[in-house]
């Protein structure tokens, strides 16, 4: 039996303005929007790896310590473009809603598009043991 933890957040999360701005400058240091929604394309000059972006350029994404993007899948189409599917992570929990997908070609990337949920603020201690969930 698998223990399933969801994580419900709310869409007014709190953001101090001071780090959205530090992270979309940084975020503007390597890609630009596109003019297609939810779309950022990265600079031709930056030589990005999609299976390393979110290790290198964590802040820029608004990622905080104790948060992460995992690799969950990598499909490849007809063009060359292999297309990494990322779920994020908080403390080590899966973050419904939380998705990224980068798209890249001979190892740079090319284009982002996807969600990521910030100002996620709570405990994940849990509140009973393991076998306590088993046994309810």
């Amino acid at each position: 039996m698998i223990l399933i933890i969801s994580i419900l957040i709310s869409p007014f999360a709190n953001l101090s303005a001071q780090n959205v701005k530090s992270d979309k400058a940084l975020l503007n240091e390597i890609a630009d929007q596109s003019n297609y929604s939810g779309f950022i394309n990265f600079k031709p000059d930056k030589n990005i790896s999609a299976a390393t972006i979110f290790n290198q350029y964590k802040s820029a994404f608004g990622l905080k310590k104790n948060e992460e993007m995992q690799i969950s899948r990598i499909d490849a189409d007809n063009l060359g473009i292999q297309h990494y599917r990322f779920n994020q992570l908080y403390d080590g929990i899966p973050v419904e809603g939380g998705e990224y997908i980068v798209h890249e070609r001979n190892g740079r990337s090319l284009r982002a598009n996807g969600r990521i949920v910030r100002g996620i603020q709570m405990n994940t201690n849990p509140a009973i043991s393991k076998q306590q969930a088993f046994d309810i």
